[in-house]
């Protein structure tokens, strides 16, 4: 459990990393249900859910769908140059991939004990490079782009919801 929440956590601090600024908590439209999630007690800003049956103890491969990209709805699809896009959920892909890859197996089909995870970078947008220029606008946020994460993972047999955030 520990490497997968670690993967989890990849994930969120990959979009970060790609030069992408905070925001509010929304719902981009890539989970089927954000009705369960709950503020996360140990991370601020962050929504969660984990179903009360699930063991990590029952799950020892993991299928990795490829990552998604959902955009913020003022950028209109033009939040990142498609060919970078591709470059970034790719290696989004791997880095998870790679983290999951130390102490579980990563499969291609389903079976018992594998976890289906779905991993989508949304709320996509461009920063406004002009209004980045000055230290007071990035202080007060106008300008900047931005990111968030959603991912989900179910049981890759009885697809149910195991958890999500």
């Amino acid at each position: 459990m520990r490497n997968l929440a670690t993967a989890l956590f990849l994930a969120s601090s990959v979009a970060l990393l790609a030069g992408c600024g905070g925001g509010s908590v929304g719902r981009s439209g890539f989970l089927d249900d954000y009705s369960q999630l709950k503020p996360h007690p140990e991370v601020s800003g962050a929504m969660h859910y984990r179903n009360p049956e699930f063991s990590a103890a029952r799950y020892s491969q993991f299928i990795v769908d490829p990552v998604g990209a959902h955009f913020a709805p003022e950028s209109e699809g033009k939040a990142i140059d498609p060919a970078v896009l591709k470059q970034l959920t790719d290696y989004f892909h791997r880095k998870l991939v790679d983290a999951l890859s130390g102490s579980y197996r990563v499969v291609q089909q389903p079976g018992p004990g594998t976890m289906q995870l779905r991993v989508a970078l949304t709320d996509l947008r461009k920063a406004t490079k002009s209004l980045n220029i000055h230290p007071a606008t990035k202080l007060m946020g106008v300008g900047l782009g931005g990111a968030s994460v959603e991912a989900e993972g179910v049981g890759a047999v009885s697809g149910r919801r195991l958890l999500a955030f």
